[in-house]
């Protein structure tokens, strides 16, 4: 069953992967066209949008350097560092929440 991604800019349904940028908004993610995420971060509320794509490269090869980084931690840390691992998943795991709500009902 195939979902309905609107941008939160001009309420438009998004319909193919390469339109869509998904955006981190505080702790939450959200679709943008990406026009409408350039336009929205000129403007006024570009101060709460963070500059990095979620869906982008560069976030996606920092998801992968932090997921080998946390599994390389988590084998070789003490006892006590094992919770600096689990905060380097938050990265992979924004990347992984944004390709399940999102990227995976849209043609690419």
């Amino acid at each position: 069953m195939k979902k309905m991604i609107v941008c939160d800019h001009c309420r438009r349904e998004i319909t193919f992967r390469g339109d869509l940028s998904v955006v981190l908004v505080s702790p939450t993610i959200h679709p943008y066209h990406d026009e409408c995420f350039s336009k929205e971060n000129k403007g006024f509320s570009g101060i709460f949008l963070s500059d990095t794509v979620i869906n982008g490269f560069g976030f996606s090869f920092m998801a992968i350097v932090s997921f080998i980084l946390s599994i390389t931690l988590f084998i070789t840390s003490e006892q006590n560092q094992k919770w600096l691992a689990l905060f380097l998943l938050i990265v992979p795991i924004y990347r992984l929440v944004s390709y399940l709500l999102f990227e995976r009902h849209l043609e690419k």
